[in-house]
């Protein structure tokens, strides 16, 4: 989509932080184990706004994308119902 990873400043990491139990009680949720989050990990990604207003066709297309298949899966497994 064109977004550029740069370094995480020091805010983005303090809000890492802030939420690091929740992101424990998520992932540990998912794999069904606990697990702790790697916040070394962590990447930053940005763009400018006019490359994104340049790219909003593709976005809006793949957010439909995205909400069919979503409403695709709910239909099979019979969750999908008047929302």
């Amino acid at each position: 989509m064109g977004l550029h990873k740069v370094k995480t400043d020091f805010l983005g990491s303090m809000l890492i932080y802030f939420i690091y139990f929740n992101l424990l009680c998520s992932l540990s949720l998912l794999n069904t184990k606990l697990t702790f989050p790697n916040i070394n990990n962590v990447c930053s990604f940005e763009d400018d706004l006019d490359d994104l207003m340049r790219k909003k066709g593709y976005l809006l297309a793949l957010k439909s994308c995205i909400y069919r298949a979503k409403t695709s899966v709910f239909v099979k497994l019979n969750i999908y119902q008047d929302i």
